[in-house]
């Protein structure tokens, strides 16, 4: 018997910038006084998973705000998350880890990248997730390899482009594919 999308309820997190045990002991908080458990959570852009320096090269940010956080914690096995999270792109990722597998993976346990376009089904409700940030000077431009960075700019990344929107499930399958019940996207502010 499938699930109902009444019969569980999820969080939603935004803009984590790397703080994951913040979101943890945001989500925990929040789940307990409505003492309801999470089955997942979506979060929505610039979750930040670094593993290390290297990783932090790759993500366009001035340097002031360019820190490790706490996911090397979580790729080491030191700290796990309690849920599934599963999240998108913002402007503010590791792109040259991300990239080298566009259509999503399983970063660690319990957390799952849903790639540049990306379509998941979770107990019954389907989500699709689109990746990076719109701007207009580079909608219709591809982005270029990720075997570029270093000799392109990381902001070449942020952003989606006409053809990931053009990948989306639905486009690729015309109007007699399922229709997402829940969209997302990334927004960056200023």
């Amino acid at each position: 018997m499938d699930s109902r999308p009444e019969d569980f309820c999820f969080a939603a997190v935004g803009d984590v910038h790397g703080h994951m045990h913040r979101m943890v002991r945001c989500v925990q908080d929040k789940a307990a006084k409505a003492r309801r458990v999470p089955a997942f959570v979506l979060q929505v852009g610039d979750f930040e998973p670094h593993r290390h320096e290297a990783d932090l090269a790759t993500m366009s940010a001035p340097a002031k705000y360019r820190h490790l956080g706490d996911f090397p914690a979580y790729h080491a096995g030191r700290a796990r998350f309690p849920w599934p999270v599963h999240f998108i792109g913002g402007n503010h990722e590791p792109y040259g880890f991300l990239e080298q597998q566009p259509d999503g993976f399983e970063l660690v346990s319990q957390c799952h990248y849903l790639g540049r376009v990306g379509v998941i089904e979770l107990h019954g409700l389907r989500v699709v997730g689109l990746s990076g940030i719109h701007r207009e000077e580079r909608f219709q431009t591809p982005r270029p390899s990720v075997s570029l960075l270093g000799r392109v700019s990381p902001k070449d990344f942020i952003s989606f482009t006409e053809q990931d929107v053009r990948a989306s499930p639905r486009a690729r399958a015309g109007r007699r594919a399922a229709a997402a019940r829940l969209a997302l996207g990334h927004h960056r502010s200023g």
